[in-house]
C-alpha cells in the first residue's frame, strides 16, 4: 500500500513540475495560464494531502482496531483476578478512541477546506476561460494541450486514489461487520454466562436443601441406632429371662417326675394293702377301703402328674421356640444396628460432600457473576470499537467522496480546456460548456441549437460571407428563438410557474431587439458587428445561467425528462 501511495505521489509531483515549468515559460504572456496553473496546483496539493492523510488514517485505524482486538483476546483469556487489567485496557481504549475521533474531525475540516479551495480554483479556471476567449493569444492552443496533459495525469491519479480508497473502505466495512459479529457472539456468551449463573444459584439452593436433608437423615440414623441398641439390650435380657424360665420348667419337670414316682409307689403300697386286707378278712375290710381310696388318690395323682408333665413339656417347647426366636431377634437387632450405623455414616458423608459442593457452587456462582460483569465490560469495549469502526468507515466514505469531487473538478477543468481548444481551432465565439447546461433535456437541446446559430452567424461575419447568407442566418436565429420561447412559455402556463410573467417579459424584449436589428440590417442601415455578437452571446449566457436555471427545479419536479449524464 505504501509503495502505491509513493508512486502516486511521484506522479502528482511530476505533474506539478510540468505545471511549474509551464508557468515559467508563459508567465509573461498570458494571465489565463497563471490562473489555470494555480487551480491545477491547488488540486494537486489536495490530492497529495488526501493520499498521505488517508494513509495515516488507515495506519491509525489498523493500529487501534488491531490493538483493541488483541486486548479483547487477552481479556478473554484472563482469569477473574485480572479485572483491574481489563479496566485499564478499557480506559486506554477510550483514550485512543478520543484521539482517533479528534483526528477524524480534523480530517473532515481539512477536506471541507480543500473542497472549498477546489471550488475557488474551478471558478478561477472558468474566469480564465472567459479571458482566453477574448484574448485569442496564439500560444494558447499549446498551453491548453499541456494543461490537458496535466489534467489527465490528475484524473489518472485521482482514479487510482479512488480505487485504493474503495479498497480501504471495503476493508473498513469488513472490520465493521466482524466487530458486529463479535458483539453478537459476546452478547450470546453473556446470555450463556447469565444462564450459568442462574443455574448455579438454583443448584446452590438445591445443594443447601440436600445438605439439610442429609443432616436430618444423619440425626434420624443416630436415633435409630440408639433405639435399635435399646431393643437389642431388651431382647438380650428377655433371652436370658426365657433361659431362666426354661431352667425352672425343667426343675418343675424333675419335681413332677418325683411326684409321679411317689404316686407309683403309693399305688403299689395301696395294692399291697388291699391284698393284705383281703387276707385279713372282715378284720381287714376297713383297711381295704382305705387302701382302695389311697389307690384311687394315687391314680388321680399320677393322672394329674402326667397332665402337669405334658403342660410343662409344652411350656418347655414354647420357651425353647421363644428362645430360638429371641436369638434370631438379637441377631437381627445386631444387623439392624450395624446397618443403622452404616446409614448414619453415609448420611454424615453426604452431609460432608454437600457442604463441600455448597462451597464450590457458591464459588462458581460468584465467579460467574464476576465473569458476567467482565464480559459486559468487554462487550462495551467491543461496542466502542465497533462505533469507531463505523466512524472510520464513514470518514473514509466522506474522503472517497472528496476524491470524487476532486476528480469531477478535474473533469470540469478538462472540459474547459477542450472548449478553449475547440474555440481556437474552429473560430467559435460561444463554445458550449457545462455551465450552460440546465439539466432539462429539451431545454439543453434547444439552447445548444441557439448557441450553434450564434456561432454560425459569427463565422459568417469573420469569413465575410454575402448578405443573403447572413439574412438567412438572422431569420433562422429569430424564428428558432421564437420557437424556443414559445416552448418554454407553454410549459410555464401548464405548470403555473410563479415567474411566468417576468420571464415572458424578458422574452418579448429580446425578440423586439432582434427583429428591430434584422429589419435595420435588411434595410442597409446596420451591419453585423462584434457589438451585436457580444450582445447575443452575453444575453444568452446570462439568460441561461441566471433566469432559465430558476425554473429547472419546477420542470424536473413535474416529471419533465432530465438531461442524461
Amino acid at each position: 500500500m505504501n509503495i502505491r501511495l509513493a508512486s502516486l505521489v511521484l506522479v502528482l509531483i511530476s505533474a506539478s513540475t510540468t505545471a511549474a515549468s509551464f508557468l515559467l515559460s508563459y508567465f509573461d504572456i498570458n494571465l489565463f495560464v497563471v490562473d489555470a496553473i494555480a487551480a491545477i496546483a491547488t488540486v494537486l496539493t489536495a490530492c497529495i494531502y488526501i493520499v498521505f492523510t488517508h494513509a495515516k488514517i488507515y495506519k491509525i485505524q489498523n493500529q487501534i482496531i488491531g490493538n483493541n482486538l488483541a486486548k479483547t483476546n487477552q481479556v478473554n483469556d484472563m482469569q477473574l483476578e485480572d479485572l483491574d487489567l481489563i479496566q485499564g485496557t478499557i480506559l486506554r481504549f477510550y483514550a485512543e478512541k478520543a484521539a482517533l475521533l479528534k483526528n477524524i474531525d480534523a480530517l473532515k475540516s481539512e477536506i471541507n477546506t480543500i473542497e472549498s479551495s477546489c471550488n475557488e480554483s474551478i471558478g478561477q479556471a472558468q474566469e480564465a476561460s472567459r479571458l482566453a476567449e477574448e484574448s485569442r493569444i496564439k500560444n494558447l492552443l499549446s498551453a491548453s494541450s499541456k494543461l490537458e496533459t496535466v489534467v489527465q495525469d490528475i484524473l489518472s491519479s485521482a482514479g487510482q486514489i479512488s480505487n485504493q480508497m474503495e479498497s480501504i473502505s471495503s476493508g473498513a466495512e469488513t472490520q465493521k461487520n466482524r466487530m458486529s459479529e463479535t458483539m453478537t457472539a459476546m452478547d450470546e456468551m453473556n446470555v450463556a454466562i447469565r444462564d450459568i449463573s442462574h443455574s448455579t444459584s438454583d443448584a446452590s439452593v438445591s445443594i443447601d436443601r440436600t445438605k439439610e436433608n442429609a443432616i436430618e437423615s444423619a440425626q434420624i440414623s443416630s436415633g435409630a441406632v440408639i433405639a435399635i441398641a435399646k431393643v437389642n439390650e431388651s431382647t438380650t435380657t428377655l433371652k436370658e429371662n426365657m433361659g431362666d424360665l426354661s431352667t425352672q420348667a425343667q426343675n418343675i419337670d424333675n419335681i413332677m417326675n418325683v411326684i409321679s414316682d411317689i404316686a407309683d409307689q403309693t399305688n403299689l403300697l395301696a395294692l399291697n394293702a388291699a391284698i393284705e386286707a383281703a387276707r385279713a378278712g372282715d378284720a381287714g375290710r376297713g383297711f381295704a377301703v382305705v387302701a382302695d381310696e389311697v389307690r384311687k388318690l394315687a391314680e388321680k395323682t399320677m393322672q394329674a402328674t402326667k397332665e402337669v408333665g405334658a403342660t410343662i413339656s409344652s411350656i418347655q417347647n414354647s420357651v425353647q421356640m421363644n428362645i430360638d426366636q429371641m436369638v434370631n431377634a438379637v441377631k437381627c437387632a445386631e444387623e439392624a444396628t450395624q446397618m443403622a450405623q452404616k446409614a448414619g455414616n453415609s448420611a454424615e458423608a453426604i452431609k460432608h460432600y454437600a457442604e463441600e459442593n455448597t462451597m464450590k457452587i457458591h464459588s462458581i456462582a460468584t465467579a460467574s457473576e464476576e465473569q458476567s460483569a467482565t464480559s459486559s465490560h468487554i462487550n462495551d469495549a467491543i461496542s466502542e470499537v465497533g462505533q469507531v469502526a463505523v466512524l472510520i468507515s464513514d470518514g473514509i466514505n466522506e474522503s472517497t467522496q472528496a476524491v470524487l469531487v476532486l476528480s469531477d473538478l478535474a473533469k470540469e477543468l478538462s472540459v474547459l480546456i477542450a472548449d478553449l481548444k475547440s474555440g481556437m481551432e474552429m473560430n467559435i465565439l460561444m463554445p458550449w460548456t457545462s455551465q450552460l447546461a440546465t439539466g432539462v433535456k429539451f431545454v439543453d437541446e434547444q439552447h445548444r441549437k441557439l448557441v450553434d446559430m450564434i456561432n454560425n452567424l459569427y463565422k459568417a461575419m469573420q469569413t465575410g460571407q454575402g448578405k443573403a447568407v447572413v439574412e438567412k442566418l438572422l431569420d433562422d436565429l429569430a424564428n428558432y428563438t421564437v420557437y424556443h420561447f414559445d416552448a418554454e412559455e407553454k410549459i410555464f402556463h401548464k405548470l403555473h410557474y410563479s415567474e411566468t410573467a417576468g420571464h415572458i417579459k424578458i422574452h418579448e424584449e429580446l425578440k423586439s431587439k432582434v427583429m428591430s436589428f434584422i429589419n435595420e440590417y435588411k434595410s442597409g442601415s446596420k451591419n453585423i458587428s462584434m457589438d451585436l455578437m457580444n450582445f447575443l452571446k452575453n444575453w444568452l449566457e446570462n439568460h441561461i445561467c441566471k433566469t432559465d436555471k430558476r425554473y429547472v427545479k419546477t420542470f424536473l419536479g413535474a416529471g419533465i425528462e432530465p438531461t442524461s449524464m
